[in-house]
């Protein structure tokens, strides 16, 4: 009995031993799993707080991306109203000196978001692809509240800017632990300026002289123009004209915004006797009712026959019988009487290189031209440019029709041509070159035999990119061809300008027929950029 008991207990105390085993390997790995977790929580904590400042960072990076852009678009904003006078044709100028050259905004309210701070750098040449360097040695003068100063060209003519570098930088706040600068980015942009370079504002229509201009009545079809003493020629709503590229005769007021206008209009019936010029709605280009609109320059304004391709009729622009300035209308007659002296601001009318004429940019409106129509004559000069209202240029003088080649395309340059006229509208074996004065010369420019000499050599360079170094004649010495309005031919008591060699210097004397177009602006060139 005593060996069963014994037995009994023994198996009794094995079981709670075994339990209390279970027991603390159950423990064991308690612990162990809580010893894991609080490693991996470390771990998760670590990763956690590692990501944060990237996040905070890339946060701040794109919040200030559109701030960049904000301050670009604020600043486009404040070039584009940069308003100042109207000129004569109306049309509302820019003012340099409303230009800013350091802004800056909130673009979440001030002090809780971000903002922008922009630098504004202008230029005459395009600063697109240029690095710090080049734009901080080409720069123009700037400062807010003045503007932008116009850079003199070396010719006491003054340039104003035709591009804006604009850089704008999009701020944060600062980032706990990190640079201020961190998260911020830059964006960098470049304004075209639109840019009006027509010379058809318009000019005076002067008669008996200079002694009287042309002034319309009114402003409405069917008045009447009449003489106004020159001293007095201020109403420039009513005095100042254009001839355009399509041979009329406009009130330049009239003729703005895209309106046709009113021209100077000839008989309604072809055939009529001597009657006023009126005023008149231009008509449409290609209306052929038009013909009592057009005007050729031939010395006289000369009006177009009913069939427009026939060339001029024997009506002319006339000051009208006696004529009695004082209280006379400008008239439309058959035969020509008194002349009518446009000023260069008038215009070109069609003249141009389709023409077989190279126009003067700086005298708009008188073109290259051989002097009394004598090919021997020791200079020069520019004079009204001649029309041809058919369109084929055979109606013009021989005088007028200089040949020469542009460059082809994708140069900007073409050397070693020469310059010809044909003399007496005769054969290309009568052809004379233009001939450059050799050095030290008195620069005058004359007429020759071809005879393939250097001085009979001249480069034609068109657009550049920079309008300074753009629409030129070279010479063979590295000499522009230049409009010399400090010393004049004055055969008729008008001054006409001789035309000379000198050194290039960017003024508007020394290009030919340059487009006169208004070039539109431009907003592009978008770079993010770190410097």
């Amino acid at each position: 009995m005593i060996r069963i008991a014994s037995l009994s207990t023994a198996w009794r105390d094995r079981a709670r031993n075994g339990e209390t085993a279970d027991r603390g390997v159950a423990m064991l790995t308690a612990i162990f799993f809580m010893v894991i977790v609080a490693g991996l929580s470390v771990v998760l904590l670590s990763v956690t707080l590692s990501q944060q400042a990237p996040t905070n960072t890339a946060q701040k990076s794109t919040k200030t991306i559109y701030s960049a852009q904000a301050g670009l678009q604020a600043a486009l904003g404040v070039i584009r109203t940069a308003n100042g006078v109207r000129n004569t044709a109306g049309e509302v100028l820019g003012a340099v000196e409303k230009l800013p050259c350091t802004m800056g905004g909130t673009v979440e309210g001030a002090g809780t978001g971000t903002s922008y701070q922009v630098d504004l750098n202008y230029f005459t040449l395009d600063p697109s692809g240029r690095d710090a360097t080049w734009r901080a040695a080409n720069k123009m003068s700037c400062t807010n509240g003045s503007g932008v100063v116009p850079r003199a060209n070396g010719t006491g003519v003054l340039v104003k800017p035709t591009f804006a570098y604009i850089r704008a930088v999009g701020v944060g706040v600062t980032l706990r632990g990190q640079a201020a600068s961190v998260g911020n980015r830059t964006l960098s942009a470049v304004y075209k300026f639109k840019v009006n370079s027509s010379n058809m504002a318009g000019g005076f229509m002067f008669a008996n002289n200079g002694a009287y201009c042309l002034h319309a009545v009114s402003e409405t079809a069917g008045s009447e123009i009449q003489y106004k003493p020159a001293g007095s020629c201020t109403d420039t709503d009513k005095e100042l004209w254009t001839y355009s590229t399509d041979y009329r005769l406009k009130l330049s007021h009239t003729a703005r915004n895209g309106s046709l206008g009113l021209c100077i209009t000839g008989p309604a019936v072809d055939g009529q006797a001597t009657q006023n010029a009126l005023l008149q709605p231009c008509k449409a280009t290609n209306d052929p009712d038009r013909w009592n609109q057009l005007w050729s320059w031939t010395n006289s304004w000369e009006g177009q026959q009913k069939n427009i391709g026939n060339g001029p009729s024997n009506y002319c622009l006339t000051s009208g019988e006696g004529p009695n300035f004082s209280t006379g209308r400008a008239q439309v007659a058959i035969g020509c009487s008194g002349t009518f002296n446009a000023t260069p601001e008038v215009g070109a009318g069609a003249a141009g290189k389709l023409t077989n004429e190279i126009v003067s940019y700086k005298e708009f409106g008188r073109c290259l031209d051989v002097t009394n129509g004598d090919i021997d004559y020791s200079f020069m000069i520019v004079y009204p440019c001649k029309q041809d209202a058919t369109g084929t240029g055979t109606n013009l003088y021989w005088n007028h029709k200089w040949y020469y080649t542009e460059p082809p395309g994708g140069q900007d340059r073409l050397a070693g041509q020469q310059i010809t006229v044909n003399y007496g509208d005769a054969t290309p074996a009568n052809n004379y070159c233009f001939q450059a004065a050799a050095r030290g010369a008195v620069p005058d420019t004359v007429f020759a035999r071809c005879t393939g000499n250097a001085n009979q050599n001249w480069t034609r360079v068109s657009y550049t990119g920079d309008y300074d170094t753009s629409y030129l004649f070279v010479d063979f010495l590295g000499r522009c061809l230049t409009a010399d309005s400090a010393n004049p031919f004055v055969p008729y008591g008008y001054p006409f300008s001789k035309v000379r060699t000198a050194a290039c210097n960017g003024s508007l004397e020394q290009k030919w027929n340059a487009p006169a177009l208004v070039v539109e602006s431009e907003f592009g060139s978008f770079r993010e950029v770190s410097e």
